[in-house]
């Protein structure tokens, strides 16, 4: 008897990386909310509905009884209840505030610092991320969200003002160096990025010697400048359109909101990344330049008010603030494996030794082929598993395991392992312990496949936790649509699929009859694999003759 240990050349086929997932990151100037009177939460649950931001930092917010407004009204309505809001906090006593609305699912706010400036304080909120994976990760991953609003109106008293809000604001993050994913969100009042020192504080933001480096995702641009019309965020209103609620016109011309990023989330290096191509100022269609969001008399593609959204959107949009919200997407990506650990057992019909357990002569003759088998069709398997000869346990044949989504069968990953003659399946070192790395812990439907005999799936998907999960298809009603046999107490996957597309039909009868005598190959029509292609294997295909398996796993 010989046993051989698996040396897996290659990780499975597919890996699949699910550990990773995004966020959606909106900051948004809500033009003093609530007022007299105010019935924008409307126009707000539109938008949002629209969004589906997992972190939104709003400027403007003047109570708190208005945050709760569009909390309960705009953004947990129609079924979702997941999000959560933080304190609102103005110690300066200005007139209104920033606030933080999150998905509680995804995100969840730590701590809540106010960083006294003027005019308007600076909020830290110190967040991390609600790991569904924390068992098998290193840790959480952290979010340093800053939101602001800095001093208004053009001028070089006002950049001062500005400059010196941020000065502040760089001091508190020089003396927290080991601060983590340090993002920075709001309405700057920012006038350009010309480099002629007109906006000294975006200059410090952005200065090479601050501890933590903080980029612009599209650095270089000036106001009331046609070619960088798609970055400007006020104002949607015009003096033709002046809307309600006292909003500012004078048309889409200046790029007041933006979010800054640190230099590792930018270079994504770490466990958080900016996708720059998801960074939108959303509703800038690009064909508002100078005018309102709503300028009838503007020519867009395909009729209508705006060539990004829909009327209903753009019209909110316009009600709502005198400011477009800036919108971008965040990979998360927590540190450590999340690795499914599964051990599989199974008996195929035609190497049966009738007292639970199967014959190895495959492995007497030394007709197992050192590399999997499955690359051909139907397969198309392109993992490179091989083994080499080390001590004593018999091997039956190579088999496919394989996982699959419990939401919809889609196909995860596959892994080519050897089959014992015990029932048990074996990879890396002979380890009964199948090891699928980086596929999140979650509810899957196992399956198996060999050269010839039917693939079986599990009957109901099963769940996967930090353990080791047993899944025995040689047990009563372990096989999706009963595809198993019984044969005693023990229930055999059926042989005789020689070409090994989940249904017995005359294709295997002409592959059998194409080479009925063939002998010592590894061969799939050798079903009972002792080295023979003989009448007994066309027998095990007629005993079984109409048998299928499940829709899902036919090819």
């Amino acid at each position: 008897m010989h046993k051989y240990i698996l040396l897996l050349a290659l990780l499975a086929q597919g890996s699949f990386v699910s550990a990773q997932d995004t966020l959606k990151m909106m900051s948004y100037n809500i033009l003093n909310y609530p007022q007299p009177g105010d019935t924008r939460d409307a126009d707000f649950q539109t938008i949002m509905q629209a969004v589906q931001p997992d972190l939104l930092i709003a400027q403007e917010v003047a109570t708190l009884d208005g945050a709760d407004v569009l909390l309960n009204n705009a953004l947990n309505t129609n079924g979702v209840s997941s999000y959560q809001r933080a304190p609102l906090m103005n110690d300066n006593g200005g007139w209104f505030g920033n606030m933080l609305f999150y998905n509680s699912d995804k995100l969840v706010l730590k701590n809540q610092t106010d960083i006294f400036v003027y005019p308007r304080d600076i909020t830290h909120y110190e967040m991390y991320y609600n790991d569904p994976q924390l068992g098998c990760h290193e840790d959480t991953v952290f979010l340093n969200v800053f939101a602001l609003h800095l001093k208004a109106s053009d001028g070089a008293s006002n950049a001062e003002i500005r400059e010196d809000a941020i000065s502040t604001l760089i001091a508190y993050l020089d003396a927290a160096p080991n601060l983590e994913n340090v993002m920075i969100g709001g309405d700057f009042n920012f006038y350009s990025d010309n480099g002629d020192g007109g906006e000294p504080g975006y200059d410090l933001l952005k200065d090479q010697g601050n501890t933590h480096l903080m980029e612009d995702v599209v650095p270089g641009w000036i106001r009331s400048n046609y070619d960088y019309r798609d970055l400007y965020t006020q104002s949607t209103r015009s003096h033709d359109d002046p809307g309600n609620w006292e909003g500012v016109p004078g048309g889409l011309d200046d790029r007041f909101d933006m979010i800054l990023f640190a230099d590792e989330i930018m270079s994504g290096v770490g466990e958080v990344t900016v996708l720059p191509e998801t960074y939108e100022v959303y509703g800038n269609d690009g064909y508002h330049y100078n005018t309102s969001l709503i300028d009838a008399s503007v020519s867009v593609p395909g009729g209508g008010l705006n060539a990004e959204v829909s009327d209903e959107i753009a019209l909110a949009l316009f009600e709502m603030s005198d400011h477009l919200p800036v919108v971008t997407e965040l990979k998360i990506d927590p540190v450590g494996a999340c690795d499914l650990r599964l051990s599989v057992n199974a008996l195929l019909q035609g190497v049966y030794d009738g007292a639970g357990a199967m014959k190895a002569d495959l492995d007497e003759l030394n007709l197992i082929p050192a590399l999997q088998p499955f690359s051909a069709a139907p397969w198309n398997y392109s993992g490179t598993e091989t083994y080499v000869v080390n001590a004593t346990d018999p091997l039956v044949d190579w088999v496919l395991v394989e996982i699959y989504e419990k939401s919809d069968t889609s196909w995860v990953t596959s892994k080519a392992c050897m089959l014992l003659e015990d029932g048990s399946v074996v990879d890396m070192a002979s380890s009964s312990i199948l090891t699928f790395e980086d596929v999140p812990l979650s509810e899957y439907f196992v399956a198996l496949r060999s050269r010839n005999h039917l693939a079986v799936m599990s009957t109901l998907a099963q769940s996967f936790d930090a353990g080791v999960l047993l899944y025995d298809f040689s047990l009563a009603g372990q096989s999706q649509g009963n595809v198993c046999i019984a044969d005693g107490l023990d229930y055999l996957i059926p042989a005789g699929d020689f070409n090994a597309n989940g249904v017995m039909e005359f294709m295997d009868h002409g592959l059998y009859m194409a080479d009925p005598s063939n002998i010592y190959n590894y061969i799939a029509t050798d079903v009972n694999m002792d080295g023979l292609v003989t009448v007994a294997d066309f027998n095990w295909y007629k005993s079984n003759w109409t048998s299928s398996t499940v829709s899902k796993l036919r090819y």
